[in-house]
């Protein structure tokens, strides 16, 4: 009897995750520096750049605590919640950094703009 290798699904899920990772990089680094051409904020660009990151590597580590596999479909899931995190914590800086600038009180206006992308009910 001979065993032969007929199919490596690694390959894949370890070139889905570079992608995923470089992918959450660009985002991570774009999205800073949008915020700091238009809000001209070193703070809100540091808060992007520690964010993204680190809700990834959190992502991973829950997967890893629940016994879940990294394959292709939990790699395109976390891609596409890159996507929703990049645009969610864009609208939630600007909101707040504008209603500070018009003199809104620092928790009332962290309230506020996290508010512009909350689902009511």
């Amino acid at each position: 009897m001979k065993i032969d290798l007929l199919f490596d699904q690694s390959v894949f899920v370890s070139n889905a995750i570079q992608g995923v990772l470089q992918e959450g990089a660009i985002a991570a680094g774009l999205t800073a520096l949008m915020m700091l051409i238009f809000l001209g904020s070193w703070r809100s660009m540091l808060v992007v750049m520690v964010a993204i990151p680190l809700s990834i590597m959190t992502s991973i580590a829950v997967l890893a605590a629940l016994g879940q596999t990294i394959n292709t479909m939990t790699l395109g899931g976390l891609a596409l919640a890159v996507g929703i995190l990049v645009d969610d914590s864009t609208v939630t800086i600007e909101n707040t950094h504008r209603l500070l600038e018009e003199g809104t009180e620092f928790d009332e206006a962290v309230l506020e703009g996290a508010a512009g992308i909350a689902v009511r009910h």
